[in-house]
């Protein structure tokens, strides 16, 4: 395969060694997308999206694109009546010649469940296995595949104490439902998910154990029984510092997590950098980095730092990739990477940028009815 690195549906694709672009091309369609995931399979780009299907239900599609940025298929996957969620960044996967992702149906009943999508790499066959299609509030954001079982995590209302905590639902390969574990205290959700090669389950996602504290990062480790082995939070405290972004096992057995750190809370706004932490495998704090990217509002004359990081890769000589996204000139945003030595000191940082001349006449936002469901902070 290619050795790239792939950012955004204004998609690039990056020689990791120079930083060299091998193509930077907006990907056009006629209705909405809003991008998730991306994988590279033995003959193309596979891309994840939150989209609407031809009754305008909610649902998710699968794009090929081929080595040069161009589409050669795209399928949408939803039903007449029936919501499709797609699980959170990271969340499609792939296992040998297939590929798999979690999500989420809604009916109009207020019923909802918890999937696992497969695919081969044609994205022509595929299967579906779906858990806990009831009335009660669940979502899943992530899953991870062992050699013999799923590990699906998320969120899910937990009625024995009354609040929404992260969960880990284990299957076998053949779909059926061998446990369902339930962690945290109040408010936990579980958006990422890595298998260590201890065999072992690192869970990171967000905690609100306290409205008036905010949020902090929230990390668990499992064995494959669905045992804690530990559980720990790491944030500022009283701020909003959001949910992990991403995860990576180090060689020494310590994991890399990912995201923002709030260095500015106002009372109606958080202002993030970028933040990695090195986790050891007893779950305490090895270093935290902070990385900041100054932005100028215009309108406010003012200059702020809005950045976050959404994925760490590392190298086979230690080194860490950092991918995240930071605004320019207000309110553009751009794609930025950075290089770093193990011990998290900026070797190189580059900014992306779509050189498509139909990007400046544009303004890209999120889609909020394509988005994925909100948390739940209080069901």
């Amino acid at each position: 395969m290619k050795p790239v690195f792939i950012i955004a549906f204004i998609l690039f694709a990056i020689q990791v060694s120079f930083s060299q672009n091998q193509f930077n091309v907006i990907l056009e369609d006629t209705v909405s997308h809003v991008a998730s995931n991306i994988l590279e399979s033995n003959y193309s780009y596979i891309v994840l999206s939150g989209t609407s299907n031809e009754n305008q239900i909610r649902s998710f599609a699968l794009t090929k694109v081929d080595f040069d940025g161009n589409i050669i298929e795209k399928n949408i996957f939803g039903t007449d009546s029936v919501e499709y969620w797609e699980g959170f960044k990271h969340s499609l996967k792939r296992n040998n010649n297939n590929f798999y992702l979690p999500g989420t149906i809604k009916s109009t009943d207020n019923k909802s469940g918890i999937f696992i999508f497969i695919s081969n790499e044609e994205i022509s066959s595929n299967q579906m296995y779906m858990y806990d299609y009831d009335t009660t509030w669940k979502a899943a954001f992530n899953v991870i595949c062992s050699q013999d079982a799923y590990y699906i995590t998320g969120q899910h209302y937990n009625y024995e104490v009354d609040y929404a905590q992260l969960f880990i639902l284990k299957s076998d390969l053949s779909g059926n439902k061998l446990w369902k574990q339930f962690y945290g205290n109040i408010y936990e959700s579980g958006d990422q998910v890595i298998l260590t090669l201890d065999n072992h389950i690192i869970v990171g996602g967000v905690t609100n154990q306290s409205f008036s504290s905010g949020s902090d990062w929230y990390i668990i480790k499992t064995d494959t029984a669905g045992n804690l082995v530990w559980e720990n939070n790491f944030g500022f405290g009283s701020r909003d510092d959001g949910a992990v972004s991403a995860l990576a096992e180090t060689p020494d057995s310590c994991i890399l997590a990912c995201g923002g750190y709030p260095g500015i809370q106002t009372m109606t706004d958080t202002y993030y950098d970028g933040c990695i932490r090195k986790i050891n495998k007893y779950g305490e704090l090895v270093w935290e980095k902070m990385y900041r990217n100054y932005s100028y509002y215009k309108t406010l004359k003012l200059i702020i730092s809005e950045f976050q990081f959404s994925k760490i890769h590392i190298l086979e000589n230690n080194d860490i990739l950092a991918l995240g996204s930071s605004l320019s000139y207000y309110p553009k945003n751009r794609g930025v990477l950075m290089k770093l030595n193990p011990e998290g000191k900026i070797k190189w940082h580059k900014y992306y940028y779509p050189t498509a001349l139909a990007y400046k006449n544009r303004q890209y936002r999120n889609g909020r009815t394509l988005q994925h469901p909100n948390r739940c902070l209080k069901c």
